[in-house]
């Protein structure tokens, strides 16, 4: 096809590989020349924050992710949701209903848990959050 568009033109095809032992996958080589802007934010080097503090638990809404004592906690989506709904109402106590009305909200009938589900949830979610259980 390109010959008969442009008779004497070649086609190429560009392929960028990561360096052999770079450790990570090729493909993110070429986001990363392209300026994807997922494979630049994952390899932007983090700023280092001078009050950072290495303990403790950080809940940050805004990346949906936990982070205990420097290590990020593997909740799930929904472990994440509960977690975050009881943060934004520290101080308060939270009957049953009320998660089950807010967090599961756009489910279907037959989607929504009873209140021994959201038991399970808290049990789970305190599991994760290991020796700071006591902030659910």
């Amino acid at each position: 096809l390109a010959a008969e568009l442009a008779p004497g033109v070649e086609t190429h095809a560009a392929v960028a590989l990561a360096p052999e032992g770079a450790g990570g996958r090729d493909i993110d080589v070429v986001r990363l020349a392209l300026q994807d802007p997922a494979a630049v934010a994952q390899h932007r080097e983090q700023p280092e924050d001078e009050d950072r503090v290495d303990g403790g638990v950080t809940v940050d809404l805004s990346r949906k992710r936990v982070v205990l004592d420097g290590e990020t906690a593997p909740l799930t989506y929904k472990e994440f949701e509960l977690l975050q709904y009881l943060v934004l109402r520290e101080g308060r106590t939270i009957e049953r209903s009320e998660l089950i009305a807010s967090l599961w909200s756009a489910a279907d009938e037959d989607d929504v848990p009873n209140e021994r589900t959201i038991d399970v949830h808290v049990r789970r979610l305190r599991s994760k959050l290991g020796r700071y259980e006591e902030i659910v």
